[in-house]
């Protein structure tokens, strides 16, 4: 498991000591909170940063792949967008308050998916926002926009068109292997 202060840190420190630098995702997601920092520390790093999606950029690892530097995408990768998920717990009152702060989230996230399609953030939530999950192949994402190219895998198997996130995300540590 990823922790987002570790990324930020670690981040910091490659970025006093290296002009350049290439970030490999295979994520299922997580922590909105934790994925907004660490899309922040790579939109704001001095360094000249190269996104890859190896296999899985799933949820917020799907945003933070999206954060507006060159992005690329592996051949038999993907990419998913969806709403903001959560819990709550109490009263009324505390599961209102809940739900305006993932309202507010999905604006945040609109806003910065729009930023690297070109598109509106209120076009992002009709598309994107809408309930259901969005997965991208990397010449969907090509096509959308999304993404600056397609790299190959090498040759190994691909998923299925249909592969679960969890056959997905196997793929991609096959590939590391």
């Amino acid at each position: 498991r990823v922790d987002s202060a570790g990324v930020v840190a670690e981040l910091m420190e490659l970025a006093a000591q290296y002009n350049k630098i290439d970030v490999h995702i295979n994520s299922k997601g997580g922590d909105v909170f934790g994925g907004m920092a660490i899309y922040n520390a790579l939109r704001n790093s001095t360094a000249d940063i190269t996104i890859y999606v190896d296999g899985l950029a799933a949820s917020i690892a799907g945003v933070i792949a999206l954060c507006g530097k060159p992005l690329y995408m592996n051949r038999y990768a993907r990419l998913m967008l969806h709403r903001v998920s959560g819990y709550a717990y109490g009263t009324a009152d505390d599961m209102r308050r809940t739900a305006e702060q993932a309202e507010s989230l999905e604006n945040d996230l609109a806003d910065m998916i729009a930023g690297r399609c070109g598109m509106k953030a209120e076009d992002v939530k009709a598309a994107y926002f809408d309930g259901g999950e969005h997965w991208f192949t990397a010449q969907e994402a090509m096509d959308t926009g999304m993404i600056s190219g397609i790299v190959d895998s090498g040759g190994v198997q691909e998923p299925a068109a249909n592969a679960t996130t969890e056959e997905i995300y196997d793929y991609t540590n096959r590939l590391l292997e």
